[in-house]
Formats: C-alpha cells, sequence, structure tokens
C-alpha cells in the first residue's frame, strides 16, 4: 500500500517502508534522447511540480462555519437570542464542567464553568458570520472552524530510540534511556489520550494496552470516540494515529513504547488525509474531561498535528483539562522554522501544562525538518527513523532481513559490492565525469555494520536545460509468475544545494529508456539540506518478469546546477504468492509527530514515579529530563534531548555536621541531607577511611575495639552520579569507665514478663504511610521497630537515638503501603551492652492506612429526597454521608453505607433547599476503630 504524508514544506514529500534487489551491475552505458525529447520530458516534471504544489493548498477553516466559547450562567440566553434573531445554526455544543480538580495548584478545582458550541450558516460567509458572534459581549470568543493537519520487541533492535547502537549510521548510546524508569515505575494503569487519525485497536502490538470504557453512561465507545465522523469507533483509516500509539505503548510483543504498560485512549480527529477541525478537536478534550470527571486517570494527550491559525478557544480548553492533571503534549512542527518568530499554531499559548517537541537524530542532532524555538521549544526526542505500528497492510523487508520467505529481492548493498547490468538514465542534461553509481558506506539504513553501505547515485549537475535535467539509474529485475501483487520498498535518501524532485518507476526497459514513464511515475519534492531518510512502498505494475523486460528507475528531477546524492538502502520485492495481509502493519516514519509520543510515553512513566504530584510539576520534571547536547542549546528551552536517566536527578548531598563524636564499642547512625529529597535515582553509597571505623550501606558507623584516638572519614557518594559526594569526620574517644546505671535484665524478645517497654504508642495515618510515636524509655540506648505480616516478623529499622520516638513508615520489604489496608506494627527499646544489644518487651499497635478521598458522581435533589452516586474507594470499609441544610449550617452525619464499592442511595431529609450541600468520606475498619479518609468537595443540591 502505497502512503503519501503530507510534509509541512512546499510540496508533497513521500514516505514509506523498505525493499531490496539481487544483482546490481557497474553503472556505464549511458543511453542517450534527443534534445528536443529531453526538453519535452523536464517540462513534463515542472508541470508534476506544480501539481504537487496545488494539492498542497488547502483551507484554513470549514467555510460558513465558526466556534464560540461563553460562560452558561451568564451567556446561554443571549446566545440563543443571536443565534435565532440571525438564522445561525446550533451544531453541537461541549460543556466543560466546575469538576473537582487533580491539580493541587488550583485552589477549588476549575474556577471556569464554560461552554463551547459548534455554529454554522449558510446565510453569511465565514468572516460575516464570526463578527455578527463577536458583537455578543457575552460570547468570551468567536473564530473560525480552523482545519488543522497531522504533522508528519521482535523488532527491538530498529527502535534505535529505545536502545541505540548505531543503527542507521548513528551514535551509540544517543537513545532516551528508559530502563532505571521500566523497572521502577508502578504496573498502575496510568491512560494516554491519542487525538489523531484513531487508532487500530485489532493490533497486535497493542494488545492489552487500549483503554476499555467502563463508563458508557457518560461516555460512548468501547475504546474511545471518532469525533470526525461523530460515531463510537475511532478505527484508524490514516495509519499517523496508530503510529503514535505504538511509539507510546507497544506492548512488548513486537515492537515496545516507551511505556508498555500504558493505556491508549483513541480519539479520532483527523479524517483519512489527515485533516481535521478545531471543533472536533475540542471535542475530543472534552471526552477526555468527562472521563477523568468519571475517575478515568489521563496523564498524558499526544497531539501530533498542528495548523495555520492560533485558538484561543482551544487554549482554554486545554489548560481546563490540564487542571485536571493531564499534561498535553505537542509536535513542534516539520517546516524547519524557529517558531520564536513564526509561531506554532495553534499552539502559540504559554501553559503549565503544554511540552512543545522537536525532533532529534540519531546522532543527537536536530534533524533537517525540525521545528525549533529557545523561548517556545520545550525539549527534542527522537523523531527520525522510527519504526512503529501502523493500520495498513506494508511490506517492509528490512525488518525481515534474511528472511527468505518474505522477499523474492533484497538487498541491504553491502559494500565492496558490483553493481553489474545497471546503467544510468538522464534527459536534458549535459554528460560529467563526475556522475556515478556506486555503494557508499558513509551512509546506511538499518542495524549497525561496518560494511553496510548505500547505493550512491551522484549527479554533478554541471548545466541543466530549459526546464531542468533528470538523472538516474535502471535496475532489471526477473520475477516468477505470482498469484498475488508485487510490492515493492525501499528507504531513500536525496541531498543537494537546492530543491530537488525524487522519481520512482517500475515499467518496461523499452519505456523507461524512452521516459514514457514519467506520467505514472512517483515523485516528490524533498527539500534542499533534508538529510533525513525516508520509507516508501508501492504495488509493482507487474506480476512476472521472466525475460527481464522490466526495470526499476532511481531518479531526480533538479532545477539548478549543483552536484546531488540520491541514496538508495534497503530495496527489496515482496516473496512470490505472499498476499499483503501477511506483510505485517509496521513503518518508519519520521517528523516532531514522531517525536511528541517519545515524551508523552515519558509523562506516562513520570507519573507512575512520581503519582502524588500535580500536573504542572510532571510537565516540568518532563521538559527537563533531557541530555544537554551543543547543537540543541540555542534551539530549545532545555538544550537537550529526551533522557529519562536525567529524571529529576540528585544534586547535593550534604551532612549535618562536619565532625561527629562516638566512643570505643559504639555506634553511630549518619542520616546526610539528599537534595532533592524525591530525587529520582537517590541510591547512595558509604565507604570510610579507616579499617577500625566501620559503615555500612545504611550509614551505620561503628567504631570496632582498638579504635580509641583514631579519625575516618566517612564519604557517601550518589551511585547514579559518582561526582556527587559529602564528607564528614568521625572521631573515636576512648571508651569512658563503666559507670553503675540501671541495665535491664537482660531478656529476649520472647520475654512476655520483662517490663522494660515502650509506652503510649500511638499512629497517625495518610494514604500511603503510617507514623508511629511513643513516650521516651529511660536508661534505653535506641528503639527497634518491626512489622508483623503473618507468621512472620520483619525488621523495618532502628532509631539509634533514645530521644527519637517517631518513625515513619513508608514501604515495607521495598513495597510501598497501600491505601485502606491494615497492618500490625511492633516497637521494642534496646539498650548497648558491651556491645551487644539488649532487647526489652516489643509493644504491639494494630492500625492502618486512610482509603482514598471519595468522590461524588451525582447529587440530585427532589424536594425531601437526595440521590447520591459515590465512586468506589479501594478496600474501604464504607461511607459516611453528611448534609448541611443550610450556608451557615454544619455538615451532620446522615448516613453509613457498608461496603467500599461504587453505591447509589436515596436520603430523606427535612428543609433541603438550593443551598444544601451534602459531602461522603470512606472509612477502614482496623481493630473495630474506623480510619476515616478524606472528605470529598461538598456538592450543592440545587
Amino acid at each position: 500500500m502505497k502512503k503519501l504524508i503530507r510534509y509541512v514544506f512546499s510540496v508533497l514529500l513521500i514516505l514509506g517502508m523498505v525493499l531490496s534487489t539481487c544483482y546490481y551491475a557497474e553503472a556505464k552505458d549511458k543511453d542517450v534522447i534527443t534534445p528536443e525529447q529531453g526538453e519535452k520530458l523536464t517540462h513534463r516534471m515542472q508541470e508534476k511540480l506544480k501539481e504537487n504544489k496545488d494539492k498542497n493548498e488547502k483551507n484554513d477553516y470549514k467555510k460558513g462555519e465558526a466556534i464560540i466559547l461563553y460562560h452558561k450562567n451568564n451567556g446561554e440566553n443571549s446566545v440563543k437570542t443571536t443565534l435565532d434573531k440571525n438564522d445561525i445554526q446550533l451544531v453541537k455544543t461541549w460543556n466543560f464542567k466546575d469538576t473537582k480538580s487533580n491539580d493541587k495548584s488550583t485552589k477549588g478545582g476549575a474556577a471556569n464553568n464554560f461552554v463551547v458550541s459548534q455554529v454554522k450558516s449558510s446565510k453569511y460567509s465565514t468572516e460575516e458570520l464570526v463578527n455578527i458572534l463577536k458583537k455578543n459581549d457575552q460570547i468570551t470568543y468567536a473564530e473560525p472552524n480552523y482545519v488543522f493537519h497531522l504533522t508528519d520487541a521482535k523488532y527491538l533492535d530498529k527502535q534505535w530510540p529505545l536502545d541505540n547502537k548505531g543503527q542507521n549510521a548513528g551514535t551509540q548510546n544517543c537513545d532516551i534511556n528508559p530502563e532505571d524508569a521500566w523497572s521502577s515505575a508502578s504496573q498502575k494503569d496510568e491512560v494516554v489520550a491519542i487525538i489523531d487519525s484513531g487508532v487500530d485497536y485489532t493490533h497486535e502490538a497493542l494488545k492489552g494496552n487500549m483503554w476499555v470504557n467502563t463508563h458508557t453512561n457518560v461516555l460512548k465507545g468501547t475504546y474511545g470516540y471518532d469525533c470526525c465522523n461523530d460515531d463510537a469507533d475511532p478505527m484508524d483509516d490514516n495509519g499517523h494515529g496508530t503510529h503514535c500509539a505504538g511509539i507510546v505503548a507497544g506492548n512488548n510483543t513486537y515492537i515496545k513504547g516507551v511505556d508498555p504498560n500504558v493505556k491508549i485512549m483513541a480519539l479520532k480527529y483527523a479524517n483519512k488525509d489527515g485533516a481535521g477541525y478545531n471543533a472536533d478537536a475540542i471535542e475530543a478534550y472534552n471526552y477526555i474531561s468527562t472521563a477523568i470527571d468519571a475517575g478515568v486517570h489521563v496523564t498524558a494527550i499526544n497531539n501530533s498535528w498542528g495548523g495555520s491559525a492560533n485558538s484561543n478557544i482551544l487554549a482554554q480548553v486545554v489548560n481546563e483539562v490540564g487542571k485536571k492533571g493531564a499534561v498535553t503534549v505537542i509536535a513542534a512542527g516539520n517546516s524547519f522554522e524557529d517558531v520564536d518568530v513564526k509561531g506554532c499554531s495553534p499552539w502559540d499559548f504559554k501553559s503549565p501544562y503544554t511540552i512543545k517537541v522537536a525532533a532529534s537524530g540519531e546522532k543527537d542532532e536536530l534533524t533537517s525538518f525540525s521545528c525549533f524555538g529557545k523561548q517556545s521549544v520545550d525539549l527534542a526526542a527522537p523523531g527520525a527513523d522510527i519504526l512503529s505500528t501502523v493500520s495498513y497492510d506494508c511490506y517492509n523487508p528490512s525488518i525481515h532481513e534474511g528472511d527468505p520467505n518474505y522477499s523474492e529481492i533484497y538487498h541491504p548493498f553491502k559494500a565492496n559490492e558490483k553493481l553489474s547490468n545497471m546503467k544510468t538514465l538522464g534527459f536534458d542534461t549535459t554528460a560529467s565525469n563526475n556522475n556515478s553509481v556506486s555503494i557508499s558506506t558513509s551512509t546506511n539504513f538499518g542495524n549497525y555494520d561496518p560494511n553496510d553501505g548505500a547505493l550512491d547515485i551522484t549527479f554533478d549537475a554541471t548545466a541543466v536545460g530549459k526546464y531542468g535535467a533528470i538523472y538516474g539509474a535502471i535496475l532489471p529485475f526477473t520475477l516468477p509468475s505470482s498469484n498475488t501483487d508485487y510490492y515493492y520498498s525501499l528507504q531513500f535518501k536525496l541531498v543537494g544545494p537546492e530543491d530537488a524532485m525524487l522519481i520512482l518507476a517500475d515499467d518496461t526497459n523499452e519505456r523507461i529508456t524512452n521516459g514514457d514513464f514519467l506520467d505514472s511515475a512517483i515523485t516528490g519534492v524533498i527539500p534542499s539540506g533534508c538529510n533525513v531518510w525516508e520509507s516508501f512502498s508501492d504495488r509493482l505494475k507487474v506480476k512476472s518478469s521472466p525475460n527481464d523486460s522490466n526495470s526499476m528507475y532511481f531518479g531526480m528531477f533538479v532545477n539548478k546546477p549543483g552536484t546531488y546524492h540520491l541514496y538508495i538502502d534497503a530495496f527489496g520485492i515482496s516473496k512470490q504468492n505472499l498476499a499483503p495481509s501477511q506483510f505485517g502493519k509496521y513503518a518508519f516514519y519520521k517528523g516532531t509527530s514522531m517525536a511528541a509520543p517519545e515524551v508523552t510515553g515519558a509523562v506516562s512513566l513520570i507519573r507512575k514515579l512520581y503519582p502524588n504530584v500535580t500536573a504542572d510539576t510532571i510537565k516540568d520534571y518532563t521538559a527537563k529530563s533531557v541530555r544537554k547536547v551543543p547543537a540543541l542549546m540555542d534551539k530549545t528551552i532545555s538544550g537537550g534531548v529526551l533522557d529519562l536517566s536525567m529524571l529529576n536527578p540528585l544534586q547535593s548531598i550534604s551532612f549535618a555536621q562536619s565532625i561527629y563524636q562516638m566512643d570505643e564499642g559504639g555506634q553511630l547512625q549518619l542520616t546526610p541531607t539528599i537534595n532533592p529529597d524525591n530525587a529520582f535515582k537517590k541510591e547512595v553509597s558509604y565507604t570510610s577511611s579507616d579499617a577500625s571505623i566501620t559503615v555500612d550501606q545504611n550509614g551505620l558507623v561503628k567504631a570496632l575495639a582498638g579504635s580509641a584516638g583514631h579519625k575516618a572519614t566517612i564519604t557517601v557518594t550518589s551511585q547514579k552520579n559518582p561526582s556527587i559526594i559529602a564528607n564528614t569526620t568521625v572521631e573515636v574517644k576512648q571508651k569512658p569507665a563503666p559507670v553503675p546505671v540501671p541495665v535491664p535484665t537482660p531478656v529476649t524478645p520472647a520475654n512476655n514478663y520483662a517490663s522494660y517497654k515502650v509506652s503510649g504508642l500511638k499512629a497517625t495515618q495518610t494514604t500511603a504511610q503510617v507514623k508511629l510515636s511513643w513516650k521516651r524509655v529511660a536508661g534505653a540506648s535506641g528503639y527497634t521497630i518491626y512489622c508483623q505480616s503473618g507468621k512472620k516478623q520483619i525488621t523495618l529499622g532502628s532509631n539509634s537515638s533514645v530521644t527519637k520516638t517517631t518513625y515513619t513508615v513508608k514501604k515495607i520489604k521495598g513495597k510501598k503501603l497501600k491505601s485502606a489496608t491494615a497492618y500490625t506494627f511492633k516497637v521494642a527499646p534496646y539498650t548497648v551492652v558491651s556491645g551487644k544489644k539488649i532487647y526489652g518487651k516489643k509493644v504491639t499497635i494494630k492500625t492502618g492506612t486512610k482509603p482514598g478521598t471519595a468522590k461524588i458522581s451525582s447529587a440530585k435533589r427532589s424536594g425531601k429526597k437526595v440521590k447520591l452516586s459515590v465512586n468506589k474507594v479501594v478496600r474501604a470499609t464504607g461511607f459516611k454521608i453528611y448534609i448541611k441544610v443550610n450556608k451557615k449550617g454544619s455538615y451532620k452525619l446522615v448516613k453509613t453505607v457498608k461496603g467500599g464499592k461504587k453505591f447509589t442511595c436515596t436520603i430523606k431529609v427535612n428543609k433541603l433547599n438550593k443551598n444544601s450541600a451534602i459531602r461522603v468520606r470512606a472509612y477502614k475498619t482496623v481493630n473495630k476503630k474506623a480510619i476515616y479518609g478524606s472528605y470529598s468537595k461538598g456538592k450543592k443540591l440545587k
């Protein structure tokens, strides 16, 4: 299947897949036609160039339509009057409700309850329609309905962004380094929304990673929604959206996503040609907003598209959904422009919830197509030669190298191979001794191999004809008869001082030699300086060629003199009788469209590592997770390429004291300060400069016998970055003479008669930790804390100071505490006698963590009755429901509901009115005592 992707330069640029060939020939015996024929052919190529340009000219908006934003309470009636008075038809309306915000930086949640509507008129032009709507002062914004366009495991060794081993002549290790994040991130199901051309939710590499809608009462569709056609099926009919989805969430069967454990919400906004309207984008955001309100944890939104106009309405919608916890990731564009100057429509607005992404290549360079901006583009991410999923059958032999059952002809153009039977062909051009066809090892497509190269068709255009010149190489091929169509595929790169047009054709030898193939040839203009590989695949015209009567032509059409190189690699023709359904659905794309989902997947991973921070903090962590690159210092805000190993790095380590003193035979617990305290990789190592003063990897210092009078430098070093260190000195004094002190009778933990124990043991809780506290025990040296898990007793840690009588439990054996969960803890005092710890009795407390915050999904008043619906709170024992009758009143308990599942109930309360309000909190019963979660936000009973 042939795929043409719109390039943001002046004309179409071909994208595709890969190909192969068996025999090559030494380039010679140039065929010549008459000057008159040559001029005629180049004239036709000029006409094709104009045709390509004309195809790119699109309307910027949908004629006769507009989008308006207004506030429902104040503006609804006024807007309706304006529409009715002017015969303007209301098409759709989306409510962005004032719901609870997941962003702790916005007090009380979203402040603006606004409405967006799509309207149209057959009576007015678009400009007249917008002007009429702007005259209504209740309408905040009125805009045209702008058109936007898509910017353009088994195969893990082809995925250089995850593990760069030098593929495509790149630089090893120039990748996003996701390994630490993969090993540390929780398996929690974050949801990423892909607003694009849809997603092929049946794809083998996305199986199990599609979000499934369980809120069918408020959301349509199973895997998302088709906003473009207004139906419940978001199936991809273009391939672009599926490619983005695979980059984010490939399930590690054939390809691996940046977050292989995330769920994809498919929102089809663009049609099969890659174009979509602003109204459909706003509808997609409204779907996400409603999903978040219903409890779906959407953490990121991928927008690999852009346009030529800005939208204030879209900006407000993006910020509103951002306040609810979702970061919007944006492709910066593919026109190689400075968007600080040119703009990045429709994304020319500042927001704490958006990340703009440029595209980098295999050598950490800014690609030759990517937009950039030191003030407006946050970072770069891999965006060239990206292998991912697509929604169509795609012949792609480069990922099946060496498989004789996949390709009838395949060749990777190894070094030192002769090009027998291949000859050059040019029209309306002068001969040059520098024209050649050879194999170059300076560039190649595919896995790193020093012997790999690419076919290099060099055209030294010292002069061109009236309309330009054509030059290329002919490759004959022989194929057996097949019951199915043959497909060919290749990677190509056209490099020159000026824009040039690529020409690909398969035809009879006679038609190619005479130039009769040009009208049916595949063509596309490649901008000068665009030194990147492109993929292409198409169906051959023939089903067999037993007598070498057919050939491929790889050529270029140029307008101006100069030296041009057309590189061809991984050329192949599909296997005899191989049906397209057996090709697989994987393709190489390039563009900031591919860079954006690399970052979107990173946002999902980072949210799993930092589940309790706000969306703007996640944006900040992501945008700063970069490897600094000199070539990008003036091109992006961060000056670097996405690198998850640089996520929230440890900045410094310090000790509270420069010198610590201790007695011979004693112990000292060192606790250095880590900055920031929530650094992603903050593990440290300890060393001592004196063998008689030891330190373990938990920072516990021991002064061994004979260490009196010694000093040791204790060094703590970051395991992630060994250049970050801190030192302190430990001095050991002579052990003082024994002084009679009341020492508790040596006991074992099983001695239930020991009176030596802590008192006043109590616990305070959050959803993720339990803080224990107790009274000081006179004569003790410290305390040890335990957790009882079934019959097993787990030592959690010790306080080596008798005055430290608190201990906070966040993890047990490396696993975080779960909300609404019962735990049993024990605390025992100890005294150090002759270097040994003598323990007192363990005191036990049964407690637990708080349940999560209850969320009211709906509350409706009817007379004296309230119908209440509350979402599930995991592991909760039940819910307490409180109502206050009027503004000045206080909340009073009116009902208890047992069980933590989602429920709906009816409550009867006298004297309810429009000022009455309701709230709920969940509780967990532990040891016959209730541990309460936080109250839900009060909801008015209007």
